[in-house]
């Protein structure tokens, strides 16, 4: 019985997944598993209990058990013997009454049919129960009563049945006992996985954790740079408004400024073709005796300033050989002066040495500057 208990640790443990601790599983559950508590106690008490020994000192117990109850069964056997041979000197007679009493059933049952149990037939033909079928065993020429097959069956039954539940029994309790070895192995397998999911677990928490403050941070950040942007798009609206009054008053500005400019200037005119040197350095002089002279005004003009626009030429090769002669700029003291000049050029064709000279308003103009050609 223990070595098949030992056969069935090893092979339960081929399923299981011990590693390096397999013999040390082993030795455990055969040191609790065995039925003689009293050794199993005496294991447990060992230090430094090897798988070897342990096997070694069960299979050993068991020999010295086996020896034990086959000297008490011989024992047993010839106290039996002894007993009953003075039992057979003591009643030597009432163990001859029994033979007789068994001998005269026995020859009470030669006087019965062995088939149907009833009185000897003088003619076996003629017995009844040759043509009937048994109602235990099933087969012919005999009656229940004297079927001799029905107990040697169930003797045969009883006993296959005592050999099998004896056998089941042990086997059962082998089961159970490697079940619950396995029982606590697999518990034991469980809570170190347990353990290492909690440990997972864990570490994923704390990681969710963290991101989770991570991303509360950026929301916050993100909530602020929401701010500031809208503060900056806030900022350039007004800035927008301001820049577009700004705008506006600077046209505004402009358009006096050049009001102003073109009051300043409406005194004056640029007169375009009069050859250079021809004023002879008093511009001023040549124009109030040549302009009432060529444009046939009667009265005589009042000019404040006369001068050409530009750097003089140096030498008078160079006014000689200037393709274009230098704008003349002239201020009149009065407006009128200028309309009645203008007026009068742009009635005749004026023209100085062959060349034509034009007048044209000093004025700014946005889109250009009026001009009149004489």
């Amino acid at each position: 019985m223990a070595e098949s208990f030992i056969r069935a640790l090893y092979e339960l443990s081929e399923n299981c997944d011990f590693g390096e601790t397999k013999s040390e599983h082993i030795r455990d559950r055969l040191v609790v598993g065995i039925r003689d508590k009293g050794l199993s106690r005496r294991l447990q008490l060992m230090s430094d209990l090897k798988l070897e020994t342990a096997v070694q000192m069960v299979r050993q117990a068991e020999d010295v058990a086996q020896q034990i109850s086959q000297q008490e069964r011989q024992t047993t056997l010839n106290v039996h013997e002894v007993s009953h041979r003075h039992a057979a000197r003591r009643g030597g007679r009432q163990h001859a009454r029994k033979r007789t009493d068994g001998a005269e059933q026995a020859r009470s049952e030669d006087s019965r049919c062995r088939k149907c149990g009833k009185e000897r037939h003088k003619i076996p033909a003629k017995c009844p129960a040759l043509d009937s079928e048994c109602r235990k065993c099933g087969k012919r020429s005999h009656w229940e009563r004297k079927c001799f097959s029905k107990s040697v069956r169930e003797e045969d039954e009883q006993g296959v049945d005592n050999m099998l539940s004896q056998d089941e029994a042990s086997n059962v309790s082998e089961i159970l006992s490697a079940i619950q070895s396995l029982s606590k192995d697999l518990n034991a397998q469980l809570g170190e996985v347990r353990n290492e999911f909690s440990t997972q677990l864990h570490d994923v928490i704390s990681s969710n954790h963290e991101i989770k403050e991570a991303i509360g941070t950026f929301s916050e950040r993100l909530t602020q740079a929401e701010s500031r942007i809208s503060a900056a798009e806030d900022q350039i609206a007004s800035l927008t408004e301001a820049t577009d009054t700004t705008r506006e008053k600077v046209h505004k500005l402009d358009m006096q400024m050049e009001e102003t400019e073109n009051q300043r200037r409406r005194c004056n005119l640029k007169l375009v073709g009069i050859p250079e040197g021809f004023e002879k350095r008093d511009c001023r002089g040549f124009l109030r005796a040549w302009l009432p002279q060529v444009l046939s005004i009667e009265h005589q003009l009042n000019i404040e300033q006369a001068y050409r626009l530009g750097a003089t030429p140096s030498t008078q090769n160079q006014q000689q050989s200037a393709t274009k002669p230098r704008v003349v700029l002239v201020k009149f003291l009065s407006y009128h002066d200028r309309d009645t000049v203008l007026k009068a050029a742009c009635l005749k064709e004026v023209k100085l040495e062959n060349n034509h000279v034009m007048f044209f308003c000093h004025q700014r103009s946005r889109n250009n500057e009026n001009f009149l050609m004489a």
